[in-house]
């Protein structure tokens, strides 16, 4: 979240600082290898993404969300859409706890229904939906 963040901000001049970004944390390499590779599949398909998002905002636009949910909300989508090995449960559970951490007090509620919102529309209901398992969003 805080490499598209720096992303939004910066463009496509951060991507050549975006190994070094994401290794000044010191995280395992498979970490590393991972956050780059989501980053990149997210910025690679931003306006699809952003569609994704868009597409379940009743009189919001994409645009006016704070540039934190936003990006919270983008590294999920990329996650449903580019990375079928992360159950929709877990993306949307760790984007809750990210929002928890990073955003303001209506984050949480607001991250959870936009992904959950994303994922009947895409999936359809089924089992594995986000509101289905995951109701501690406060």
């Amino acid at each position: 979240m805080q490499a598209l963040c720096q992303l939004d901000a910066l463009k496509e001049d951060f991507l050549d600082e975006l190994d070094g970004f994401i290794a000044d944390e010191n995280p395992p390499q498979a970490i590393q290898n991972y956050a780059g590779r989501l980053v990149r599949d997210a910025h690679a398909d931003l306006a699809a993404i952003d569609e994704h998002i868009q597409g379940v905002l009743d009189n919001w636009d994409l645009r006016r969300i704070s540039v934190v949910d936003r990006n919270i909300l983008r590294v999920a989508v990329c996650e449903l859409v580019h990375h079928s090995s992360v159950p929709s449960k877990v993306a949307l559970n760790e984007a809750v706890e990210i929002s928890k951490e990073y955003g303001t007090a209506d984050s949480p509620n607001f991250v959870n229904g936009v992904l959950d919102a994303v994922v009947k529309r895409r999936l359809g209901p089924t089992v594995d939906s986000p509101s289905t398992t995951s109701n501690s969003t406060t």
